[in-house]
Order: C-alpha cells, then sequence, then structure tokens
C-alpha cells in the first residue's frame, strides 16, 4: 500500500501479508466473532503512525487502536513490533521478539 503520492501527506509504504484468517475471540469484545486477520506489514518508510493508518485505510483497522479503529475497549493494541533492526553508525542491531496473538484469532 502506498500513500501520499497525490498530495495528501507525505509519502509512506507498507508491504502487507496475511498470515491467517480467522475470526476475533476477545471475550467481552463487542466485535468478537467478526472476520479479523493476522496481518505482516513491513514498512519501507518510517512515518508516524504509518501502520494505523495505512490499516484503516484499507479497510481493516487494528483491534485496540482507539484513535484510528475508534476501540477503546479491547485491553491493549494489537500492534506488535517482532523484528527491529536499528542500523547505527558503529553497529547494527537487529531484535526480534515474536509474538503469540493465538488468543485473540
Amino acid at each position: 500500500m502506498a500513500v501520499g503520492e497525490d498530495g495528501q501527506g507525505k509519502a509512506s509504504a507498507t508491504a502487507v501479508t496475511v498470515l491467517r484468517r480467522g475470526t476475533l475471540a476477545l471475550q467481552g469484545h463487542p466485535r468478537k466473532g467478526e472476520r479479523a486477520a493476522l496481518l505482516l506489514l513491513r514498512p519501507s518508510s518510517g512515518r508516524r503512525h504509518q501502520l494505523r493508518v495505512h490499516c484503516k485505510l484499507l479497510g481493516h483497522p487494528i483491534v485496540g487502536d482507539a484513535t484510528y479503529a475508534d476501540d477503546a475497549i479491547a485491553y491493549r493494541m494489537f500492534l506488535h513490533a517482532a523484528r527491529l533492526t536499528l542500523p547505527l553508525p558503529s553497529v547494527t542491531y537487529d531484535i526480534s521478539c515474536p509474538a503469540d496473538f493465538d488468543h485473540a484469532l
């Protein structure tokens, strides 16, 4: 997904891959039972709130995102950085932290 080339904000791009489809399984959530998906999001630019905005524009806002999904009911936002690479002048840090969202989907 690419946004901003039309003059509406700065250009940004995110590659989106569907890893798994299912239904939302959060107890007490008003959208429990609705279709949901686990996505792999790979931003190629670093704009503020980029992933959250792109998911909303695709029609699939992030569960628990009170700002872009109007979802303040979930106990947390279901956005997780599974891998983060920080290239610094003297060293590059590559940090991985897999998430287990099986309870939510």
